[in-house]
């Protein structure tokens, strides 16, 4: 595990990052409409998720809720503490939050939710000699109550060799049918099998996969935006814009000064 920069509580948000998970652990106000490229789950640990759907103008209230990735969504934490528990699509983790999960999202049970709730109000207010064990606290508990998938079903061959197409060089961005040439598909065709084998669209997909790159190069020391660039975003402007579409909050509520994140790689 990487060490974590000094962190207290009062001066930022906690990110911890899996190579199929991502958690912030931190306080968010207003969310705008946004759309995920992977499912997650919202935990308030203190008030309650407050929710609107794009298709209706009613709000909902709960202790958490999960989205499905692609749903379009706003938020109003009014300034709560908050985790948002994120699965990657092409990497099933936790059975509540595959992106292909059928029937829809799974809701917590209460005890599931308090127990969740418990640890991580710990792992946000640990100092950074306790963030190990906190982290593995929370793991085992999120492991109780997502449900882990012990053999996570193989995707088509033709969709991973895609996937590692785009991961192979994020800068590069392969048009859609220069993709779909290499892998021996019709543009149309591949479009629709990665949908229905990832969970998201490609392009959804891919934007994804550059945060992620971006949150690696950050962790290891690279400024904000020389790793958004080295991650495929063409300047900073274009990351912001994106960071916005995706997450709800522009990227520099989340990286203030005063109050720059804990990151830790698991």
């Amino acid at each position: 595990m990487s060490k974590p920069a000094a962190h207290h509580e009062s001066t930022g948000p906690t990110i911890c990052v899996w190579p199929e998970r991502l958690l912030y652990v931190g306080r968010l106000d207003e969310v705008s409409l946004h759309r995920h490229a992977a499912t997650a789950c919202v935990i308030a640990l203190e008030g309650e998720v407050r929710m609107r759907r794009s298709s209706s103008p009613e709000w909902t209230t709960s202790r958490s809720t999960t989205i499905l990735a692609g749903v379009m969504h706003a938020l109003d934490m009014r300034s709560s503490r908050v985790a948002v528990i994120y699965n990657d699509p092409h990497r099933p983790y936790y059975q509540c939050l595959a992106a292909r999960r059928e029937g829809g999202p799974a809701a917590l049970g209460p005890a599931a939710e308090s127990n969740l709730i418990a640890v991580l109000q710990d792992l946000h207010s640990a100092s950074d000699a306790e963030a190990t064990s906190k982290i593995e606290h929370f793991e085992r508990e999120a492991a109780l109550a997502f449900g882990r998938i012990a053999d996570p079903p193989k995707l088509d061959s033709r969709i991973q060799s895609a996937i590692d197409l785009v991961m192979a060089d994020l800068t590069r961005n392969r048009p859609l049918d220069e993709l779909a040439e290499a892998i021996g598909l019709s543009s149309s065709r591949l479009q629709h099998l990665f949908t229905e084998q990832v969970g998201v669209p490609l392009r959804r997909f891919r934007m994804w996969i550059r945060f992620r790159g971006a949150l690696e190069r950050f962790t290891n020391g690279t400024s904000f935006t020389t790793a958004a660039i080295e991650s495929g975003f063409s300047d900073s402007a274009t990351f912001s814009h994106a960071f916005r579409a995706t997450f709800g909050v522009s990227a520099s509520s989340v990286l203030k000064a005063g109050r720059m994140p804990r990151v830790v790689t698991v």
